[in-house]
This record gives C-alpha cells, sequence and structure tokens, in this order.
C-alpha cells in the first residue's frame, strides 16, 4: 500500500517544491516573450519611406483601396478577407482595417487568421508590446502579442508581431507575423518590420505600378492580384499594363474581365457597384462571353452601381466591364443576382 504523503514529509516537500518549479518555469515561458521595442517606431515621419520591391519583398498589392502599395514575399495565398503566405517558417498576413487601434475583436481576427484551434477551447492572450509612432512615412501602431492555444493534439505557443498602419484618405491595413516557439521571435519581428515599412504612396512608385494601381482601381478586381510580380523599374515599362488603360479627352478606359460563380440565365441581372461614391462613369457596359454588349437600365441605377439585364444563358467565366470614367471608381465588384435579390438590396 501507498503511504499518505503528509506535510513535513520530506517526499511532501520534494513534491510541493517540483510543483513550484514547474509552475514557475510556465509562468516564465508565458510571460518573457522578447517584448524589447522594435527598431524603427520613430515619433516623427521622415522624409521617405523605405518603399519596397527588394528580393526579399519581389511582389506587391494595393493597399485597402488606396493608392498605395504594399510589398510582400513570394507565394502569396488571397482571399477576400486577407493576403498571407509563409517565409522560411514565418507565417505572414496582410488585411485591411477599418480600426483605427487595436482591440480585442481586431487582435481576435489576427489570431483566426493564423490558426485553427480546437473548438469549445479558449485562447491565453497577452499584449506585451505596445508602441506608437512611424513605419516608414505612415502612422502607426505597433504591438507584440503572446498566445497561447489549442491547436490540434498539442498547445500552441505563439507570438505576433503586428503594424496596424493608418493610411492617407483615412484607410488602414495591418501587417502580422507570427511564429511558434521563441526561436522564431526575431526572424519574425524582422518580417514584419520589413513588409510594413515598404508601404509606397503614388508619388514614390515607379510608373509601372502607378499604371497598375489605376487599372485595378477601375477594372473590378478585388483582390489585387493584377498587380502581383509587378516588381520592376520604369525601364521595364514594355511590360506595362497601360494598353490596356488610355486617356482620351482626360477619360480613362475601364476595360477589365470578371467571372462569377455560376452560369447566368435569361432574366438575372447584373449589378455593378463601385467604391468611391463621389465618381460615376460616363460609360459602362458589360460585354457577355458570347460576345453580346448589355447597356444599363438607367431606371434602376443609382449614384454609385448600374444595373444590366442578362438577355440569353452566359457561362459563367469569359465576362468583360468596358467603359469611361473621369475619376477613379475605386474597388468595383460585379455581382450576378435575380430580381428579387435586387429588391432586397433596394426595396
Amino acid at each position: 500500500m501507498l503511504r499518505k504523503i503528509r506535510p513535513g514529509n520530506r517526499a511532501f516537500i520534494i513534491v510541493v517544491g517540483a510543483v513550484i518549479v514547474s509552475v514557475i518555469m510556465a509562468l516564465s515561458s508565458y510571460l518573457s516573450v522578447h517584448s524589447a521595442p522594435p527598431e524603427g517606431m520613430i515619433s516623427e515621419a521622415p522624409v521617405s519611406g523605405s518603399g519596397g520591391g527588394s528580393k526579399a519583398l519581389p511582389n506587391c498589392i494595393r493597399c485597402a483601396g488606396s493608392d498605395c502599395v504594399i510589398w510582400l514575399p513570394e507565394g502569396a495565398d488571397f482571399s477576400r478577407e486577407s493576403v498571407k503566405g509563409i517565409k522560411e517558417g514565418i507565417l505572414w498576413l496582410v488585411l485591411p482595417a477599418e480600426s483605427t487601434s487595436f482591440d480585442s475583436t481586431l487582435r481576435a481576427d489576427i489570431i483566426k487568421e493564423t490558426s485553427s484551434k480546437i473548438p469549445g477551447t479558449s485562447d491565453n492572450m497577452a499584449v506585451t508590446c505596445s508602441l506608437e509612432g512611424y513605419a516608414g512615412k505612415e502612422c502607426a501602431i505597433y504591438e507584440e502579442m503572446h498566445v497561447r492555444e489549442k491547436v490540434s493534439l498539442h498547445t500552441r505557443n505563439g507570438y505576433f508581431f503586428n503594424y496596424l498602419i493608418r493610411l492617407p484618405g483615412g484607410s488602414g491595413v495591418i501587417v502580422s507575423t507570427s511564429c511558434d516557439g521563441a526561436e522564431g521571435v526575431q526572424k519574425a519581428r524582422e518580417l514584419a518590420k520589413s513588409i510594413a515599412f515598404s508601404v509606397q504612396r503614388r508619388d514614390e512608385q515607379d510608373s509601372v505600378i502607378q499604371e497598375a494601381i489605376r487599372r485595378e482601381a477601375m477594372t473590378g478586381s478585388v483582390t489585387g492580384e493584377d498587380l502581383l510580380g509587378l516588381g520592376g523599374t520604369a525601364d521595364e515599362e514594355e511590360n506595362s499594363p497601360e494598353e490596356d488603360l488610355r486617356s482620351s479627352e482626360n477619360l480613362l478606359e475601364i476595360d477589365g474581365e470578371f467571372s462569377f460563380s455560376r452560369d447566368a440565365e435569361s432574366g438575372d441581372m447584373i449589378y455593378v457597384a463601385w467604391e468611391n461614391k463621389s465618381a460615376s462613369p460616363k460609360r459602362l457596359q458589360v460585354v457577355c462571353p458570347s460576345g453580346e454588349i448589355l447597356s444599363e437600365d438607367e431606371e434602376l441605377g443609382g449614384a454609385d452601381y448600374k444595373v444590366f439585364w442578362v438577355l440569353s444563358e452566359e457561362t459563367a467565366s469569359g465576362w468583360r466591364l468596358i467603359g469611361e470614367t473621369s475619376r477613379l471608381l475605386g474597388e468595383t465588384c460585379p455581382q450576378l443576382m435575380t430580381y428579387e435579390e435586387y429588391e432586397a438590396l433596394h426595396p
């Protein structure tokens, strides 16, 4: 029979000592999160940003509907919510932000994009560093987080390095990197900084990038994939997309391809809305995969959207949006819907 362990017994002291040591080690692992502030968070904006286009960040996308771009590593995975990838074991993430400061909801969104925890379990999250300053020329808030969460069959010990960058015009973008375990902390911190500091305003961009932004802003690309790989210089303008975007009498030409998730049927509606509510195209038409050109229904259209009727069965891919505008429309998203869905949208 096992002896009962009583206070004062040496075995009891050893057991208690082991428990205390394990608790101290666990707290030490949780609290020592390398929270030293990152280099480069300064209190005044520099004359020019560090920019991108390096070997480490060869690709770029348009930032949150603005005329800025941010440069990314190779291997991007796009969704409507975010762009993310993995570089040398470090997970990086870029997503638009409406908030001007970090809060619990924003932090939860970052964590959700980077892990798939077991349902019903809770995160143990601590903010270990919070600074305000500038990332390049842009106002930014920087945070470091330590997260312990149950993932699959193990407990993840995650370290997060987040920049919330405020862009000209009021939009924002979040840059986040994360790693499992303290070994990747310095590498993850440096990658977050290099991406955050790569933001370029329009006056800092090569003409190739400027034209690509104008094209993407008007042709309905909602992911920014059109900009990937445009890491060249102005000397490489023969590869520029400007042949697709011409100016005639101060009008910019709209010419972009799009597709739907299903085939179109006769009687369906194509609903085209754009981001810039103060702009309206001078001319806008939809070209069907069959080659038929659809004109807008002027009675059903609005100040920041136009409606087109589908006249015959058409395939889901191979559609084009053409027209002219005097001002940038911003992100433009054609949607295929029934008349009932349109009425629900505009009762």
